[in-house]
């Protein structure tokens, strides 16, 4: 029983990151006339934000941001991969059939960001202390709660 719910708990926590990568992968996809100037400004926000918040040694930088940058590019690969296969309707205007296609491809594609997850973890042990892997997760949100404030911020007509 609890190991079913651990599953449970764990494919929500999949499906909910995906939801945001694919959101700001979406985002990014509205390419503007600054789109590659500020995804790079992000980038390199991003580095910073998870180099001090990991506490890394020059070092461990050098050797953790090469894999880094691999495993988000396995990420954005298989995004990509699955772009093509979403069925751009609303659940509700969606036979039962394209529903249940849908929520197969939802699982494939959640079980595969696993895997790649899983790979990388083994990498990341190899240059990378454990417990500072152990706060990378904690990072990556982090960071995204800090970038969604800054954009929610920069949005906001007081501000301005």
């Amino acid at each position: 029983m609890k190991t079913v719910m651990i599953k449970k708990k764990s494919i929500k926590m999949l499906a909910a990151a995906l939801i945001v990568v694919t959101s700001i992968n979406f985002a990014f996809s509205q390419k503007g006339p600054n789109y590659e100037k500020k995804k790079e400004m992000i980038e390199t926000q991003k580095v910073a934000f998870i180099t001090k918040y990991l506490d890394l040694s020059t070092t461990e930088a050098q050797n953790f941001w090469p894999v880094y940058n691999q495993y988000v590019s396995a990420k954005e690969t298989l995004i990509a991969k699955h772009k093509g296969n979403i069925i751009n309707k609303k659940v509700d205007e969606m036979t039962d059939a394209e529903a249940e296609t849908l929520v197969n491809q939802q699982i494939v594609q959640a079980q595969e960001m696993l895997d790649i997850r899983k790979t990388y973890l083994l990498k990341y042990k190899e240059v990378l202390p454990i417990k500072k892997l152990a706060k990378l997760n904690e990072a990556e949100r982090e960071f995204k709660k800090s970038l969604l404030k800054q954009i929610k911020e920069n949005n906001n007509p007081k501000n301005k």
